[in-house]
Protein backbone atom coordinates (compact mmCIF):
# COMPACT_ATOMS: atom_id res chain seq x y z
CA UNK A 1 0.00 0.00 0.00
CA UNK A 2 2.98 2.48 0.62
CA UNK A 3 3.65 3.02 -3.27
CA UNK A 4 0.31 4.69 -3.71
CA UNK A 5 0.04 6.72 -0.39
CA UNK A 6 0.02 10.34 -1.18
CA UNK A 7 -0.16 9.86 -5.25
CA UNK A 8 -3.68 10.54 -7.24
CA UNK A 9 -4.26 8.78 -10.39
CA UNK A 10 -6.32 8.27 -13.80
CA UNK A 11 -7.08 4.44 -14.49
CA UNK A 12 -9.82 2.03 -16.08
CA UNK A 13 -11.53 0.14 -13.71
CA UNK A 14 -13.09 -3.56 -14.44
CA UNK A 15 -14.21 -6.16 -12.17
CA UNK A 16 -12.82 -9.46 -11.64
CA UNK A 17 -15.52 -11.07 -9.78
CA UNK A 18 -16.14 -13.98 -11.91
CA UNK A 19 -20.22 -13.72 -12.59
CA UNK A 20 -19.87 -9.91 -12.90
CA UNK A 21 -16.32 -9.47 -14.58
CA UNK A 22 -15.71 -6.69 -16.86
CA UNK A 23 -15.21 -3.44 -17.61
CA UNK A 24 -17.03 -0.69 -15.43
CA UNK A 25 -19.31 1.55 -17.56
CA UNK A 26 -21.39 4.19 -17.12
CA UNK A 27 -24.73 3.57 -17.60
CA UNK A 28 -26.69 5.05 -20.66
CA UNK A 29 -30.07 5.71 -18.79
CA UNK A 30 -30.02 8.90 -16.56
CA UNK A 31 -32.69 9.44 -14.04
CA UNK A 32 -34.40 12.69 -13.50
CA UNK A 33 -31.30 14.30 -12.19
CA UNK A 34 -29.15 13.42 -15.09
CA UNK A 35 -26.68 11.13 -12.92
CA UNK A 36 -24.55 8.29 -14.98
CA UNK A 37 -25.10 5.35 -12.93
CA UNK A 38 -22.34 3.07 -12.64
CA UNK A 39 -22.62 -0.41 -13.74
CA UNK A 40 -20.92 -3.78 -14.58
CA UNK A 41 -20.86 -3.61 -18.91
CA UNK A 42 -20.68 -6.25 -20.87
CA UNK A 43 -17.56 -8.13 -21.94
CA UNK A 44 -15.63 -6.39 -24.90
CA UNK A 45 -17.33 -2.79 -23.27
CA UNK A 46 -14.75 -0.23 -22.91
CA UNK A 47 -14.15 0.46 -19.18
CA UNK A 48 -14.72 4.14 -17.91
CA UNK A 49 -11.28 5.47 -16.65
CA UNK A 50 -11.94 6.81 -12.89
CA UNK A 51 -9.26 9.89 -11.36
CA UNK A 52 -8.37 9.02 -7.95
CA UNK A 53 -7.32 11.94 -5.73
CA UNK A 54 -5.64 11.20 -2.64
CA UNK A 55 -7.17 12.34 0.63
CA UNK A 56 -5.29 10.24 3.37
CA UNK A 57 -4.34 6.90 4.24
CA UNK A 58 -5.35 4.80 7.10
CA UNK A 59 -3.65 1.83 8.46
CA UNK A 60 -5.32 -0.80 5.79
CA UNK A 61 -7.38 1.79 3.92
CA UNK A 62 -6.35 4.79 1.32
CA UNK A 63 -8.59 7.73 0.72
CA UNK A 64 -9.69 8.93 -2.05
CA UNK A 65 -12.43 11.57 -3.76
CA UNK A 66 -13.37 9.69 -7.13
CA UNK A 67 -14.18 11.18 -10.56
CA UNK A 68 -14.87 10.15 -14.07
CA UNK A 69 -12.05 10.68 -16.05
CA UNK A 70 -11.70 12.23 -19.98
CA UNK A 71 -13.03 9.41 -21.55
CA UNK A 72 -16.66 9.92 -19.78
CA UNK A 73 -18.30 11.92 -22.35
CA UNK A 74 -20.50 14.19 -20.63
CA UNK A 75 -19.54 12.96 -17.18
CA UNK A 76 -16.21 13.63 -17.42
CA UNK A 77 -15.25 15.24 -14.10
CA UNK A 78 -18.34 14.20 -12.28
CA UNK A 79 -17.71 12.91 -8.99
CA UNK A 80 -18.63 9.54 -7.49
CA UNK A 81 -21.15 9.40 -4.68
CA UNK A 82 -24.44 7.63 -3.71
CA UNK A 83 -27.74 7.80 -4.68
CA UNK A 84 -30.38 7.51 -1.78
CA UNK A 85 -30.97 4.17 -2.85
CA UNK A 86 -27.25 3.22 -2.70
CA UNK A 87 -26.56 3.19 -6.29
CA UNK A 88 -23.38 4.70 -7.30
CA UNK A 89 -23.67 7.19 -9.97
CA UNK A 90 -21.82 10.31 -10.79
CA UNK A 91 -22.43 13.39 -9.74
CA UNK A 92 -21.89 17.32 -9.89
CA UNK A 93 -19.00 17.82 -7.40
CA UNK A 94 -21.30 19.98 -4.89
CA UNK A 95 -23.35 17.12 -4.31
CA UNK A 96 -20.77 14.70 -2.91
CA UNK A 97 -19.26 15.15 0.10
CA UNK A 98 -18.02 12.02 1.06
CA UNK A 99 -14.70 10.02 -0.07
CA UNK A 100 -14.07 6.57 -0.80
CA UNK A 101 -11.98 3.99 0.95
CA UNK A 102 -9.68 1.24 -1.57
CA UNK A 103 -8.64 -1.35 0.42
CA UNK A 104 -5.49 -2.88 -1.55
CA UNK A 105 -5.20 -6.26 -2.08
CA UNK A 106 -2.23 -6.10 -4.54
CA UNK A 107 -0.61 -3.39 -6.56
CA UNK A 108 1.49 -4.77 -9.59
CA UNK A 109 3.81 -1.23 -9.58
CA UNK A 110 6.35 -2.51 -12.89
CA UNK A 111 2.64 -3.02 -14.60
CA UNK A 112 0.61 -0.19 -13.11
CA UNK A 113 -2.04 -2.71 -11.62
CA UNK A 114 -4.22 -2.76 -9.45
CA UNK A 115 -6.87 -5.45 -7.33
CA UNK A 116 -8.82 -3.77 -4.43
CA UNK A 117 -12.37 -3.29 -3.24
CA UNK A 118 -13.62 -0.32 -2.89
CA UNK A 119 -15.74 0.82 0.09
CA UNK A 120 -18.19 4.20 0.79
CA UNK A 121 -17.39 6.43 3.60
CA UNK A 122 -19.08 4.21 6.10
CA UNK A 123 -17.27 1.30 4.79
CA UNK A 124 -19.49 -0.52 2.71
CA UNK A 125 -17.73 -2.60 0.00
CA UNK A 126 -19.29 -2.24 -3.80
CA UNK A 127 -21.57 -4.79 -4.21
CA UNK A 128 -24.25 -5.69 -7.17
CA UNK A 129 -27.99 -6.45 -5.88
CA UNK A 130 -28.74 -10.04 -5.15
CA UNK A 131 -30.63 -11.48 -8.00
CA UNK A 132 -34.24 -10.73 -7.91
CA UNK A 133 -37.15 -12.91 -8.32
CA UNK A 134 -41.12 -11.92 -8.79
CA UNK A 135 -43.81 -13.94 -9.70
CA UNK A 136 -46.12 -12.72 -12.29
CA UNK A 137 -49.09 -11.90 -10.82
CA UNK A 138 -51.97 -12.65 -13.67
CA UNK A 139 -50.74 -16.16 -15.13
CA UNK A 140 -49.46 -19.31 -14.03
CA UNK A 141 -45.90 -18.63 -15.50
CA UNK A 142 -42.60 -19.78 -13.31
CA UNK A 143 -40.83 -17.04 -11.48
CA UNK A 144 -39.30 -14.41 -13.66
CA UNK A 145 -35.80 -13.54 -11.80
CA UNK A 146 -33.26 -10.85 -13.24
CA UNK A 147 -29.82 -9.74 -12.24
CA UNK A 148 -29.31 -6.35 -11.92
CA UNK A 149 -25.92 -4.50 -12.98
CA UNK A 150 -25.56 -1.56 -11.31
CA UNK A 151 -23.45 -1.19 -8.69
CA UNK A 152 -24.47 -0.08 -5.09
CA UNK A 153 -22.48 0.05 -1.71
CA UNK A 154 -24.67 0.47 1.82
CA UNK A 155 -26.67 -1.74 3.51
CA UNK A 156 -28.58 -3.15 1.03
CA UNK A 157 -27.80 -7.24 0.14
CA UNK A 158 -25.59 -7.62 -2.66
CA UNK A 159 -22.32 -9.84 -4.63
CA UNK A 160 -19.37 -8.04 -3.07
CA UNK A 161 -16.90 -7.13 -5.92
CA UNK A 162 -13.11 -7.32 -6.38
CA UNK A 163 -11.82 -4.79 -8.67
CA UNK A 164 -8.85 -4.16 -10.92
CA UNK A 165 -7.59 -1.07 -12.40
CA UNK A 166 -5.01 -0.06 -15.14
CA UNK A 167 -3.18 3.08 -14.06
CA UNK A 168 -3.18 5.28 -17.14
CA UNK A 169 -1.15 7.92 -15.89
CA UNK A 170 -0.04 10.02 -12.19
CA UNK A 171 -1.33 13.30 -11.56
Amino acid sequence: MNQLEGKSFVASVSIATPMFAGPVVVSEYDNLLGSGWLMAGEKGALPVSLQFDYQQHGEDRIMYRIKAGPDAGKRAGDTLGLSRNDYLGLYREAEVTEGWKMELIDYNEAAGQLRFFLRDHEGHRVAVPLRVCTPYPKFDSPVQCRQERFLIAGKREGTVLEFTATIENFL
